[in-house]
């Protein structure tokens, strides 16, 4: 048993049409794609240093200071920060905090970190 197809003059040409769309109209996407996701050497430094300043702050250490590179996630950022316990039942005893920086919002949340790498 065999099957015949035919299209008629106006569904072969929408085929075409559509044959000769879809790979302009993908390319299109992937450009935009990944447009959207570049930015540029100064952006990238302007978020960390943004990042840095409110993990910093955030964390409330005295002495404090950025270890190691920040680690970049799509909305957020992560920042090691150590420093010095402020305050007097302390005893000045060194911490570490891992905080978590919110590029969209703008703030930062940091938590004191035991497992700190030495």
């Amino acid at each position: 048993m065999t099957f015949a197809c035919s299209l008629g003059a106006a569904a072969r040409g929408s085929a075409v049409r559509r044959a000769a769309v879809l790979p302009a109209l993908a390319a299109l996407l992937a450009l935009a794609a990944g447009s959207a996701h570049a930015s540029s050497p100064a952006a990238w430094a302007e978020l960390e240093g943004k990042a840095r300043a409110a993990c910093l702050a955030a964390s409330g250490l005295a002495k404090a200071r950025v270890e190691g590179a920040p680690v970049m996630f799509a909305a957020h950022v992560l920042v090691l920060v150590k420093g010095r316990w402020p305050q007097p039942h302390m005893k000045n005893q060194a911490a570490t905090f891992a905080c978590l920086y919110d590029s969209r919002a703008g703030t930062a949340e940091a938590q004191e970190w035991s497992a700190a790498p030495k």
